[in-house]
């Protein structure tokens, strides 16, 4: 736990969960673990974690692995990207939100590169005897 009176600039890494009361500035990467913002909390810093939950001021990007959750009195300045976001009405959030998971665009792309590869010989003569038919004259 960083207290309330405690401010700390730098890199936070670890092995457990974490919560935040005072301030602190740089970055926070606990990936397999909770990271949580109190009500006094003020982060200027990107943070990384398996759920993270923001009731304090946080100016930063934050990245979950499950989810991330902000409580009515949270007030934040970046991006979000998690499986799942939750924002409690009364929050102050500005910044982009991607709910997409990393094997999701991957696959997205992969089908977006085949749709876009040229097709068989065969696939275009159908396609030109469909489109030459009464397809596009007005009804």
């Amino acid at each position: 736990m960083v207290g309330q009176k405690i401010r700390l600039k730098g890199e936070i890494t670890g092995e457990e969960d974490l919560v935040i009361e005072g301030q602190v500035e740089g970055s926070v990467v606990l990936r397999s673990h909770a990271v949580t913002i109190g009500e006094e909390g003020e982060v200027k810093a990107s943070i990384v974690g398996r759920t993270i939950t923001v009731k304090g001021s946080v100016k930063g990007n934050l990245t979950a692995g499950e989810q991330i959750v902000l409580h009515s009195s949270a007030t934040v300045e970046g991006d979000l990207t998690a499986p799942r976001v939750m924002m409690e009405d009364g929050a102050t959030f500005r910044g982009g939100i991607d709910m997409g998971t990393p094997s999701a665009s991957a696959g997205s792309a992969r089908a977006r590169k085949a749709a876009s590869a040229p097709k068989a010989r065969g696939s275009q003569q159908k396609k030109a005897a469909a489109s030459s038919g009464t397809a596009g004259r007005p009804a």
